[in-house]
């Protein structure tokens, strides 16, 4: 009797089929319930703030609003005092940049092209920056993409921070060497085919590089690697124009 006594007049500590009590089952849940309301509460005051940004845009919506270009270093580069009133190959000429015929072989059947401009003149003492920019290829852009995906699944940016970003990421691959050396060793993946460069891995480092340098300077890059893209763009897909006539 004692013992039917005990029985009934201790409390309910049931267990669940993984060893935890029900009623600390139900307190876990009411907490959880709890915090996923608050966080619920908060994202929607942060959604009616006009900054919030779901995505790239950080406008209210406004009606009959045209649709801003999309994001290039093209679109940069054509409203730049660089490019303006000048053709293809004025424009690289203002940079110092002589397209010769293998110029053009490396363009159509290679994919890209690489040229050395000089950045930053000398001054006094201070020599002066050379750099090697490089188009980039159809797969090279394919990269950048999935780059800046990566990274907008880290944080939220503003549309000036995701441009930025991505300008980031397009010189990162259109720089191949300063002063004539590489930027920094390429990254190695195993395949199955052997030992291979990993691109993105590769412009990973590249990006801690050119992250050390100067904003200026690397805004004069981005403008530079802009208008040399820009140029070689008009002049693939206008080869009849009179400016690539030979005398």
């Amino acid at each position: 009797m004692e013992a039917l006594f005990m029985k009934f007049s201790q409390p309910n500590t049931s267990q669940s089929s993984f060893g935890i009590p029900d009623h600390v089952k139900e307190a876990g849940e009411k907490f959880r319930q709890a915090r996923e309301d608050a966080q619920a509460k908060a994202e929607d005051a942060l959604k009616a703030d006009p900054v919030y940004d779901e995505g790239y845009t950080t406008e209210p919506e406004v009606e009959n609003q045209q649709e801003p270009p999309e994001a290039t270093e093209e679109v940069a580069a054509s409203s730049d005092p660089l490019v303006d009133g000048a053709n293809p190959v004025e424009i690289l000429e203002k940079m110092g940049v002589f397209l010769e015929d293998e110029d053009y072989h490396k363009i159509v059947f290679r994919g890209f092209l690489e040229k050395d401009v000089i950045v930053v003149p000398a001054f006094k003492k201070a020599r002066q920056l050379s750099v090697t920019f490089k188009t980039l290829s159809g797969q090279e852009y394919d990269y950048v993409d999935e780059l800046v995906a990566e990274d907008l699944r880290d944080m939220r940016m503003t549309q000036q921070g995701y441009d930025t970003r991505r300008s980031m990421w397009v010189l990162t691959f259109g720089v191949s060497k300063m002063d004539g050396k590489p930027i920094c060793q390429p990254a190695m993946s195993v395949t199955t085919k052997g030992k291979q460069v990993d691109a993105k891995a590769t412009a990973r480092r590249k990006r801690d590089v050119l992250g050390l340098m100067h904003p200026a300077i690397l805004s004069k890059m981005i403008r530079y690697h802009g208008a040399i893209t820009l140029a070689i763009n008009e002049i693939v897909t206008t080869p009849e124009a009179e400016y690539l006539k030979k005398p």
